[in-house]
């Protein structure tokens, strides 16, 4: 997999802040539809209500590979997906690549 992520030492004094909150959200974002961004705000938005000053969410992609092992193949490409989930206002970060992993 693949991290696109802000200069690390960035990321490390987040961590040391008790007022940043890091929370990890995925999924296959094929066709991309409101109720993606939809979860997407929510996410924020619940860390933001319990009092944290910065709330950075790291949205996962999973690969087209392990997309069409489970679904078929995937509508959007990767390059499609990751531009589209960058684009929002509500991914900091992201991660590409991850495989499908039901539970």
């Amino acid at each position: 997999f693949f991290w696109h992520r802000r200069p690390l030492e960035e990321v490390e004094a987040e961590q040391r802040d008790p007022g940043t909150v890091r929370i990890f959200l995925n999924g296959c974002f094929d066709l991309m539809h409101a109720g993606h961004f939809n979860a997407l705000r929510q996410a924020k938005s619940l860390f933001y209500q319990q009092g944290y000053a910065k709330v950075v969410l790291v949205a996962g992609i999973h690969s087209d590979e392990a997309i069409a092992g489970q679904k078929g193949s995937p509508m959007m490409d990767d390059a499609e997906r990751r531009a589209l989930l960058t684009a929002t206002k509500w991914v900091d970060e992201l991660v590409t690549g991850l495989p499908y992993v039901s539970i």
